[in-house]
C-alpha cells in the first residue's frame, strides 16, 4: 500500500518539505501478489488527485484524477513458462487528441492507453531455449469522462510480435531475435518496423 500527501514527484532535500502543488493532490496505491505452486498472480493500481479548480479551469486543463492499473498472471511447469498481463493508464489529460497518424506520447496525450501482453518460453533442452511475445498497445482518443468536445473518439493499436532463441554449446553461444512492430508510437501511418539481430559469443 502506498500513500503520498503530495504526489507531484517533487524532491525535497534532507530535512526539507515538498512544496504544495495547486494542481496535484494526494496519491494512493495498492498492490497484491499471490503465489501458489508454479503460478503467480498480481494486481496493482494507483490514483493521483487532481485539485485544479473545476469552476475556472479551461477545457484543455488536466481536470481528472490520473489513474493506472495492471493485472498479471504467470505459470511455469517444467520447461514451459507462460505469462499474461493487462494494464490501463489514464493520465487525466483533457487536451484535444492528436491526429491518429501523428503518433501519441504516453502520459502527455489526451485519452487513455491500454495494453494486453502474452509471452511463452520453452527450454527445449539444456542448450536451446525459445520464446515468443505478443503485445497490443491501444491508444483511445477520447475517454468516457472527457468534457472536451474537441477530443476525437478513435483507436490506434501498436502491435508487437517478437521471437527469441538462444543456443549454447561449450564456449560458444548464439542468440537471435526478430521483432515486428505495427504502427509504432501509436502512429497509424508509420507502417511496420522489423528488426532482426543475431549475436555470437565465444568465451576464452
Amino acid at each position: 500500500m502506498d500513500y503520498a500527501p503530495q504526489a507531484n514527484d517533487a524532491q525535497a532535500s534532507d530535512g526539507g518539505q515538498v512544496a504544495a502543488n495547486t494542481a496535484i493532490g494526494a496519491g494512493y496505491g495498492l498492490g497484491v501478489t499471490v503465489k501458489y505452486d508454479g503460478g503467480q498472480f498480481g494486481v496493482y493500481g494507483n490514483e493521483v488527485e487532481n485539485t485544479t479548480d473545476k469552476e475556472t479551469a479551461t477545457l484543455a486543463s488536466n481536470e481528472r484524477d490520473s489513474s493506472e492499473y495492471v493485472a498479471y498472471a504467470k505459470y511455469s511447469m517444467g520447461p514451459l513458462a507462460f505469462g499474461v498481463s493487462r494494464s490501463y493508464l489514464d493520465a487525466g489529460k483533457n487536451a484535444a487528441g492528436t491526429a491518429q497518424n501523428l503518433g501519441q506520447a504516453l502520459r502527455t496525450a489526451g485519452g487513455y492507453f491500454e495494453n494486453d501482453q502474452m509471452s511463452v518460453a520453452y527450454n527445449v533442452n539444456d542448450a536451446l531455449s525459445v520464446s515468443y511475445t505478443r503485445s497490443v498497445d491501444t491508444y483511445n482518443g477520447a475517454p468516457a469522462r472527457t468534457i472536451d468536445a474537441a477530443m476525437t473518439d478513435y483507436n490506434v493499436d501498436t502491435t508487437t510480435n517478437a521471437i527469441q532463441a538462444a543456443y549454447s554449446m561449450g564456449a560458444m553461444s548464439v542468440k537471435a531475435y526478430n521483432m515486428q512492430v505495427k504502427n509504432p508510437q501509436y502512429n497509424s501511418s508509420a507502417g511496420t518496423l522489423s528488426v532482426t539481430e543475431i549475436a555470437v559469443g565465444l568465451a576464452f
